[in-house]
């Protein structure tokens, strides 16, 4: 995270910015002279409050290596806030298991309610996917802001930046309505979700017997006790929940459906949905069955 070579037109100062007027943004490879920019001027300004010159001159060097920025994008979701221009004024980041990695806002656009905004938008993120909570390592200036947003310290210690190693904070937050963003999906009937998943299949040329024949395979329910349980008021989140015989060889099932990874998800019962979304997607894009029927 440090200098660019790529020259940047340099964002005008604004007194205040009305998070009405921020658009909000997913962030793609083309921006990362424009992050890199954002986080090495941020770190050299603000977090030179709390830091010496050495430390933060240190710090907004680490992206200079090769293909660090590229490494990032591959683990990292992000997201961008912008203001009227279009420019990068803030950005966040998370990984997939819960680990928020990054949040820097502009120098010009501190104390704003931006950070707050991306926070709110990465932890809806997260609740999302599945993420039940939430961790850090959060600077010394950005330790009051986290904190107000219900962040705990758990652990002061010496993190390595470049060459420095820096005071920073581990810091944790139960996302105590992890599960409200799923219980819609496990409050559905199973009779209005099954006809979903056949209709999936049977668009591409599949059909409603191998439909079957993976949610047998995935949950140990036979073909006799799945007919019946579609014609009885049992939710979908029930359906998993009473699976008589989970298969072990789910644990084989990788990749990504509805952007997050599923060996990643961190709520069990979620994880079990999506092990059948992935699935009926791969059924869907012409994968043979022996394929899509893992074995241990």
């Amino acid at each position: 995270m440090g200098n660019s070579n790529h020259i940047i037109r340099a964002l005008k100062p604004e007194e205040t910015i009305r998070t009405q007027d921020i658009i909000f943004r997913s962030v793609t490879t083309a921006d990362i002279p424009e992050l890199k920019e954002l986080f090495c001027n941020t770190v050299l300004t603000v977090n030179a409050r709390d830091y010496t010159t050495e430390e933060v001159a240190d710090w907004a060097s680490c992206g200079n290596r090769p293909g660090h920025w590229e490494k990032l994008f591959a683990t990292l979701h992000f997201i961008a806030a912008c203001n009227g221009q279009g420019r990068i004024i803030g950005f966040t980041s998370i990984r997939n298991d819960g680990y928020l990695h990054s949040m820097f806002i502009h120098k010009d656009y501190q104390r704003q309610g931006i950070a707050s905004a991306l926070l709110h938008r990465i932890e809806a993120y997260a609740a999302k996917h599945g993420i039940s909570e939430i961790t850090s390592e959060v600077s010394i200036t950005a330790r009051p802001f986290f904190e107000k947003q219900g962040y705990i310290v758990e652990l002061e210690q010496r993190a390595q930046a470049n060459r420095l190693q820096l005071i920073n904070y581990k810091m944790r937050k139960q996302m105590k309505d992890g599960n409200t963003g799923f219980e819609k999906v496990y409050q559905m009937p199973l009779g209005k979700v099954y006809p979903l998943l056949v209709n999936k299949a049977t668009r591409k040329g599949r059909t409603q017997e191998e439909v079957d024949e993976i949610i047998c395979w995935l949950t140990g329910y036979n073909l006799q006790q799945l007919k019946e349980l579609l014609d009885q008021p049992i939710t979908y989140g029930d359906f998993f929940r009473n699976s008589p015989a989970p298969n072990p060889a789910r644990r084989l099932i990788k990749g990504s459906i509805c952007g997050i990874r599923v060996e990643e998800i961190q709520e069990p019962l979620m994880q079990e949905i999506r092990y059948l979304d992935k699935l009926v997607d791969e059924l869907a894009k012409g994968k043979p069955m022996d394929k899509i029927l893992r074995n241990l």
